[in-house]
C-alpha cells in the first residue's frame, strides 16, 4: 500500500505568484495550481507497479523542492485529496 497526497504536485510558482502566496493571497485551491498532468503520469505508473519519484513541494518556502520521494507500485494506492473531482479526466487514472 502507498499514500500520495495531491499536495505534492503544486505547480512551481512564478516569482509574482510566489510573493502572493507569502502574503497568503494566493488560491492553492484553484485547479490551475497542480500539475494535473505529472498527477495522472505518477498514478497511472504506480498502478502498473512501475518505481515513480514523487516530487515534494514546500509550504514553507512555496516551492516545488528538488528532492523527491522514490514510491514503488503497490496493489492499493491511496490517494490524499481533496480536490480530485476537479481533474475531469480522474476515471482515467
Amino acid at each position: 500500500m502507498v499514500l500520495v497526497s495531491t499536495d505534492c504536485f503544486y505547480k512551481p510558482l512564478s516569482p509574482e505568484e510566489s510573493q502572493r502566496a507569502f502574503r497568503n493571497e494566493f488560491d492553492f485551491d484553484a485547479p490551475a495550481a497542480w500539475d494535473w498532468d505529472l498527477m495522472v503520469e505518477k498514478l497511472s505508473d504506480l498502478k502498473e507497479g512501475r518505481k515513480v519519484e514523487i516530487p515534494k513541494y514546500s509550504f514553507v518556502k512555496h516551492t516545488r523542492l528538488d528532492e523527491t520521494r522514490t514510491v514503488y507500485g503497490a496493489n492499493v494506492i491511496i490517494l490524499e485529496v481533496l480536490r480530485l473531482l476537479n481533474l475531469t479526466d480522474w476515471r482515467a487514472i
